[in-house]
């Protein structure tokens, strides 16, 4: 059902689908890179640690871009993309209401060429 193994009661069971747009740091302005839908387990695959981690089997995203921002600050990212999540993504959860942060964990149905990128912004 998923693109990954998820630790035991992931994603949360009140994480649900919705169509919402939100923001995410990406690696490079190619919207339908892959490489820009990795979750920090794929990332790290080393990392024994986020192997249990739900959230690490997720993807980050922020409902402003002054928070993506902000927020991604220390990675290693140079753009920020307004994206339109669709409900067949994948489950969505605020998983910080104070600085409006979302995980998504995607289906395994899940296609990068499916994104709708409504914009992309270098960033500094």
């Amino acid at each position: 059902m998923y693109k990954e193994l998820l630790p035991n009661n992931c994603p949360p069971c009140d994480a649900s689908e919705q169509d919402i747009i939100l923001f995410r740091a990406f690696y490079n302005s190619d919207s339908n890179d892959l490489a820009n839908y990795l979750s920090y387990a794929q990332l790290h695959t080393e990392n024994e640690k986020y192997k249990n981690v739900c959230r690490a089997h997720g993807l980050s995203f922020f409902d402003t871009m002054e928070t993506a921002l902000l927020k991604t600050k220390k990675l290693d990212v140079h753009f920020i993309a307004k994206i339109q999540i669709k409900k067949d993504f994948g489950k969505l959860y605020l998983t910080n209401k104070n600085d409006g942060h979302y995980t998504l964990w995607l289906y395994n149905t899940f296609s990068s060429t499916n994104v709708k990128c409504l914009e992309i912004n270098e960033i500094n």
